[in-house]
């Protein structure tokens, strides 16, 4: 497909289908608005080119992915920020996750189901990544998780979670899960910012028990998906 011909067409379905946000501007009213955005263009297949086949998607270029944002971006039907979780969050599934798992949950954020956040940083690893404390232990076909994540974009609205953990010492003693936000021991504290709105919040894990089948990779693979993950950012 043509990128000046899909890009004609997708604004002429834009034209004549009315996304226009509501008037609540606030936060959830963002996140409510961006569900809709991406359930209209799901169902109408604009969300779905540009992503693999094993995922619900209907194949195509990335520059498919990329014109979908900028034409939503730039109508204003949807946050920029709360829009780039998709293309930072669904890749790093679809490279990491069991198949089954990727073809499981990739279309659920797509079709604006679920939302997800990225949990990475924390109170005393911020740029220096690689210092995280946040530990994940094995416990038969579990792994138990204690630690804290902070200035995690959206977590109050996630459904699941890409979580990085220490699992042994250094670069390759980090791993990622496949965290869902309802497990128990889990607790959310928005962080209210200087100009009134709290998008960023702290994560604490307090025993949180995540089945092996939701690890991201192998053990250790964890500094590697955050380094193909943030030029998503």
């Amino acid at each position: 497909m043509k990128v000046e011909q899909f890009r004609a067409d997708l604004r002429a379905w834009l034209d004549d289908n009315d996304l226009t946000p509501a008037p609540d501007r606030s936060l959830e009213g963002d996140m409510k608005q961006l569900a809709r955005v991406h359930r209209a263009l799901y169902h109408a297949n604009w969300m779905r080119y540009g992503w693999p086949e094993r995922v619900g998607g209907l194949g195509g270029s990335d520059m498919l992915r990329a014109i979908v944002g900028e034409e939503v971006v730039g109508r204003g039907l949807a946050e920029p920020g709360p829009y780039s979780m998709a293309e930072v969050l669904a890749p790093t599934l679809i490279d990491y996750a069991p198949p089954e798992l990727a073809a499981e949950m990739v279309p659920r954020l797509l079709n604006g189901e679920e939302s997800w956040c990225q949990g990475f940083s924390e109170p005393g690893s911020g740029s220096d990544l690689a210092s995280l404390t946040t530990r994940a232990v094995r416990q038969g076909d579990n792994w138990v998780v204690n630690g804290q994540k902070v200035w995690t974009s959206y977590a109050q609205f996630a459904t699941r979670c890409v979580l990085l953990t220490r699992t042994a010492p250094g670069y390759d003693g980090i791993t990622a899960f496949f965290v869902d936000m309802d497990t128990p021991g889990i607790t959310i504290r928005p962080l209210r910012t200087m100009h009134g709105v709290d998008e960023f919040c702290e994560i604490y894990c307090d025993n949180v028990m995540i089945p092996a089948s939701r690890m991201l990779g192998a053990p250790g693979d964890g500094w590697r998906l955050a380094m193909d993950l943030l030029p998503y950012e």
